[in-house]
């Protein structure tokens, strides 16, 4: 299939007993994020003992609740649930979706992971076409997540008032829109 192809069968609205037959679904509803998902790309000349594993281990990071690899390739989705999702609706605290973006953001710079990952869609975890492998069964809270990482990292993780990195493109665009369209707004209805 065509990389077109495979995007518009994502794109299709599936019943879920359809959607999750395919190789590639969207792992979070639009509004919530259950999981945070990492994508863990093999480097352009690694030693022959290199492993997604090992690459996690060598970072410092927590233990995935789940890694879902490409078998041909050695790529990887690395997935941390969440205890507690967090919604990410307009009635959303926008507190709660600064922090878990800004927590997302600074274990992916941890993992090293791809920072072109919108983060919106992955591989199937119960497809046949991956490698599954559920590495811990116990959930993490965002808190237990940003202590894994270095002060200087946690300091960032803190809300800030447009750090939007870290949950995609649509919720970025969406603060920056929201922003700009305020003070266009309030300048026209000055004049």
């Amino acid at each position: 299939r065509s990389r077109r192809q495979r995007q518009m069968c994502i794109r299709d609205r599936l019943r879920r007993d359809k959607a999750i037959l395919k190789p590639i679904i969207q792992h979070n509803p639009n509004y919530l994020t259950r999981m945070l998902v990492f994508d863990i790309d093999k480097p352009k000349k690694p030693n022959k003992y290199w492993t997604v594993e090992q690459h996690i281990k060598d970072s410092d990071a927590p233990t995935p609740n789940i890694i879902i690899k490409n078998p041909k390739n050695g790529h990887a989705h690395v997935a941390y649930i969440l205890t507690t999702p967090v919604p990410m609706t307009d009635n959303s605290s926008q507190k709660a979706i600064r922090f878990a973006a800004a927590v997302e953001k600074r274990l992916s710079i941890k993992l090293n992971a791809d920072i072109g990952y919108t983060a919106f869609i992955s591989k199937n975890l119960l497809h046949e076409q991956w490698d599954t492998e559920i590495t811990n069964e116990e959930s993490y809270d965002l808190q237990e997540l940003e202590v894994w990482l270095t002060p200087e990292q946690q300091k960032q993780s803190q809300p800030q008032k447009r750090a939007m990195d870290g949950l995609g493109s649509r919720m970025r665009l969406f603060n920056d829109l929201r922003y700009w369209s305020c003070l266009l707004y309030t300048s026209d209805a000055a004049d």
